[in-house]
């Protein structure tokens, strides 16, 4: 189990990278798929801003199976719950600007987002340390085996590839949304976001 857990955690990490690499580019990409000119900066510094929160989550979703599979489920939901709440408040104080947070708009929901996506691992890992932590003390040399990081990774592909569809469905409907709302609108001037 140590060993599977770790490995679950470096394939988390792998996998940040070509994610992270993919989504840097979103701002000339959405030029090219003809989104709205005045909405281009603020979803690519969206997606910008979420980025560091990649990892995290990935991690997070190694721990959620970890516990699944021990059927300790309590933990799970208590963090979920709470980050959600968190996430609420996050929102409301970021994107409009309260308690003397400067109001940031969509880019307050991605912090938001990226905060949570952190505490949702920590908290995981804090909530469940009982169970988690002996799998996690010890390193296994064993876990940087590429032929078993590869069994996992082919085991876990089916799951992830469905779940990436589920979501490229979502995403394809907005750019859809997003190129016919520019045929119908004429854009005001934009300014690029992109990272320097």
């Amino acid at each position: 189990m140590r060993r599977a857990v770790q490995r679950g955690l470096l394939l988390a990490v792998l996998i940040t990278i070509p994610a992270t690499l993919v989504l840097l580019p979103v701002e000339p990409v959405m030029i090219l798929l003809r989104q709205p000119l005045d909405t281009v900066p603020i979803a690519a510094g969206y997606v910008h801003r979420c980025l560091p929160g990649l990892l995290p989550f990935f991690g997070f979703v190694v721990l959620r199976q970890t516990l699944q599979a021990h059927e300790r489920m309590r933990p799970i939901v208590a963090v979920i719950i709470a980050a959600n709440l968190l996430n609420l408040v996050l929102d409301i104080v970021m994107v409009f600007g309260l308690l003397g947070v400067p109001a940031m708009g969509a880019f307050g929901a991605a912090w938001a987002t990226t905060v949570c996506r952190v505490l949702l691992f920590v908290g995981l890992l804090l909530a469940a340390r009982s169970e988690l932590m002996p799998l996690l003390s010890v390193f296994d040399r064993e876990a940087l085996r590429v032929r078993s990081l590869l069994a996992m990774a082919r085991l876990g592909a089916p799951i992830g590839i469905q779940i990436q569809l589920e979501l490229a469905a979502f995403g394809v409907i907005g750019l859809l949304m997003g190129g016919s709302a520019r045929s119908r609108w004429r854009p005001t001037r934009w300014r690029s976001t992109w990272p320097r």
